[in-house]
C-alpha cells in the first residue's frame, strides 16, 4: 500500500538520485523541495490523518503534491488531499448580541488557540472531535461552549447569543 510506495521511492532515490532531482526557482515554505522531504511529508500526512488530525494532514499532503515532488508521489498525495478534504468538518460561527444583532468583531478561541478576530460568514475547518469554543466581544460576557464535531459534517452552524456585562 502507501507504506510500500514510500519504501520503493526511497530505494529509487538511493539508486537513481538524478531521476528525482527537481528544483524550483522560488521555494514556498509549505512545499517539499527534495524527494526525501516529499516522502517524509507523505508519511507524516498519512500518520496524522489516521489520528483524525485532518488539518495537519492536508498541509502535508499539499506539500508532497507540489511540483517539486516525484510524479507518482504527487498523484497519491493529491488523491489523499482530496479524500481528506471530503472528511474534514466545517463549522460556521454566528455571534449575536441580546437584541439579536450580529457581532462581527469578536475574539474566538478553539481549544484555547485563536480561531478568529472577525466573523465574515465563512466556515472554519475543524478537526473532528470534542472542542471548546470561547467567544469574547467588547462589553459582553464571554461564552464557552463544548461541541462535538463529526467527520464529514459540513457547514454546521454554531449560533452564540451573548449577554451584556453586568454594570
Amino acid at each position: 500500500g502507501c507504506y510500500h510506495l514510500a519504501v520503493v521511492l526511497r530505494r529509487l532515490t538511493s539508486i537513481l538520485p538524478a531521476l528525482f532531482a527537481f528544483t524550483c526557482a522560488i521555494e514556498l515554505p509549505a512545499r517539499a523541495s527534495t524527494t526525501e522531504q516529499c516522502i517524509a511529508a507523505s508519511e507524516r500526512g498519512q500518520d496524522v490523518r489516521d489520528r483524525g488530525r485532518f488539518s495537519a494532514a492536508l498541509a502535508e499532503f499539499y506539500a508532497c503534491a507540489s511540483a517539486t515532488c516525484p510524479e507518482i508521489l504527487r498523484a497519491e498525495c493529491a488523491r489523499w488531499a482530496a479524500e481528506t478534504e471530503e472528511r474534514i468538518p466545517t463549522l460556521i460561527l454566528g455571534v449575536r448580541d441580546p437584541a439579536g444583532q450580529d457581532i462581527i468583531s469578536i475574539r474566538a478561541l478553539l481549544d484555547g488557540a485563536p480561531l478568529a478576530s472577525r466573523l465574515d460568514g465563512r466556515a472554519f475547518r475543524i478537526d473532528p472531535g470534542e472542542h471548546v469554543i470561547r467567544v469574547e466581544a467588547p462589553g459582553m460576557t464571554p461564552v464557552e461552549q463544548t461541541v462535538l464535531v463529526r467527520e464529514q459534517e459540513k457547514g454546521r452552524r454554531l449560533d452564540i447569543l451573548m449577554s451584556r456585562l453586568p454594570e
